[in-house]
């Protein structure tokens, strides 16, 4: 005999539950199929919104997932990383090769004790600061 226990959501909540997550014990696992998916929309920038629609769930129930099974949240983060890293190394290779823009962002995050965007006067990277802004009737740009 076989015994369903019914929660909000119902039965349907417990089937889409049990197509995506293996729980044994105290302990739960991803099925391997359904990893590399979530593991691929991760990768390919889906947002976690995106991801809980292709999984046919809601949100709340993708963050409660997140929360309450650590192997679901750590594929979504795999996922993730992996894309970041991509990302990190793209920007890293158009500043290496002299992208103003590139070179720009990776110093202003990389060294914000050597390079900032508008620095606010004091003491950068040991050198004293000091913003003057005297140009006599200078353009306005509007």
């Amino acid at each position: 005999m076989r015994l369903f226990f019914v929660q909000q959501g119902g039965v349907g909540k417990i089937k889409k539950f049990e197509e995506w997550i293996i729980a044994a014990g105290t302990g739960s696992a991803v099925r391997p199929e359904k990893k590399a998916l979530l593991e691929a929309w991760a990768h390919d920038g889906l947002s976690e919104e995106q991801i809980a629609g292709k999984m046919h769930i809601s949100y709340s129930t993708f963050k409660e997932w997140k929360k309450k099974y650590k192997a679901f949240a750590q594929a979504v983060s795999e996922g993730k990383e992996a894309a970041d890293v991509k990302v990190e190394n793209a920007l890293y290779q158009k500043a290496i090769r002299g992208d103003l823009g590139a070179i720009c962002f990776y110093l202003t995050n990389r060294r914000p004790d050597k390079w900032r965007n508008k620095p606010a006067g004091g003491v950068i990277g040991g050198e004293e600061v000091k913003i003057i802004d005297d140009i006599p009737n200078a353009p306005t740009g509007k």
